[in-house]
């Protein structure tokens, strides 16, 4: 009687963008997405173009959990396997807040949350960067952080309309502002002998314009939804000219 023949061993599926500069652009991504999640669920507390960002936010929660599980089955070394281990949890707590609404606890309770949760996809977006190398990824670090700015101005903007009276909610959106034009400083020089960012760049900086004066509008009695959909509006374009920027420096 013969011995059974043991079953072939099933090659493992390649894991979709599973090359280290791929990881690195979703791992961007991630962080972006943790910002503008949160920015969209503020945008529903004040029914700032509610059905719209309700829409936005169930079209961009489905987009980073595809791309959380693609670092989750693509880490290949501990510390990456535990990190985003980690931002899944973290993830799994941002949804069971978001549920609850926009409360007066809650706005707190999520503004914090969501803080690590950014913090902990910036982390694993550094530990890819040092495997690449910075000299390769100073463009796409530096577009990448812009764009998660746009949206955590945007986020922190929602939360003080929301009544989030904190110190820190002033500071943290003072900070953003700076930071933000700190990037594209530095965007304009690196970009100086590159034609097609140097065109993109420009454009992202007259989308800028525009957000920079709806966020600097205050909202009256009678115009508050008027002003909270230009923001909101101005943030999407502003983000449409930085995705495209990010995208230029992905090759």
């Amino acid at each position: 009687m013969q011995a059974a023949t043991p079953p072939k061993p099933v090659a493992a599926k390649p894991v979709a963008g599973s090359t280290l500069p791929q990881r690195l652009i979703t791992a961007e991504q991630l962080k972006m997405l943790g910002e503008r999640l949160t920015r969209n669920w503020a945008m529903t507390g004040l029914g700032a173009l509610k059905v719209r960002a309700e829409n936005q936010f169930e079209i961009d929660s489905k987009r980073y959990e595809r791309l959380l599980k693609q670092m989750q089955e693509s880490a290949d070394s501990q510390d990456l396997r535990d990190n985003y281990a980690l931002l899944g949890q973290l993830y799994g707590d941002f949804v069971e807040l978001h549920k609850l609404g926009a409360t007066p606890d809650n706005v707190k309770a999520l503004a914090d949350q969501n803080e690590e949760l950014v913090w902990i996809a910036e982390k694993g977006a550094q530990m890819l960067r040092e495997r690449v190398g910075a000299q390769q990824t100073e463009g796409l670090r530096l577009a990448s952080e812009a764009r998660a700015l746009s949206q955590r101005i945007a986020k922190l903007y929602f939360f003080r309309s929301l009544g989030a009276t904190a110190p820190f909610v002033a500071k943290d959106l003072a900070a953003a502002q700076k930071a933000y034009r700190d990037a594209i400083k530095n965007l304009d020089t690196l970009v100086q002998d590159k034609p097609r960012q140097e065109a993109i760049l420009r454009l992202a900086e007259l989308q800028w314009q525009f957000f920079a004066e709806a966020l600097g509008t205050t909202p009256q009695p009678w115009d508050r939804q008027a002003t909270f959909e230009s923001v909101a509006k101005a943030s999407d374009s502003l983000l449409v000219a930085l995705d495209d920027l990010s995208n230029a420096f992905d090759r």
